[in-house]
């Protein structure tokens, strides 16, 4: 969990860089500190298994359709004025 490390200690110190290289080399890994933190408090001493649990029961919820196209994007209030 040392993106999940690295991003919570630099909620404290911004100007940090070596925090920054430390959170931009090991970012791929943060969304699995996510998911894992709706299912326990302290994710920094979570094993494999119950990340891989974490994993699992997220691959489980349905999946809500996006929005596409600018036409959706409309529709939904998110386009830009740029048209």
């Amino acid at each position: 969990m040392i993106a999940y490390d690295a991003l919570a200690k630099l909620k404290a110190d911004r100007g940090n860089a070596a925090l920054r290289e430390e959170l931009d080399a090991h970012v791929a890994d943060l969304g699995y500190a996510l998911l894992l933190k709706r299912f326990r408090p302290d994710v920094q001493n979570a094993t494999e298994a119950e990340i891989d649990a974490a994993v699992d029961r997220d691959a489980q919820r349905p999946i809500v359709q996006g929005v596409e196209g600018d036409g959706d994007l409309d529709a939904a209030g998110l386009a830009d004025d740029r048209h």
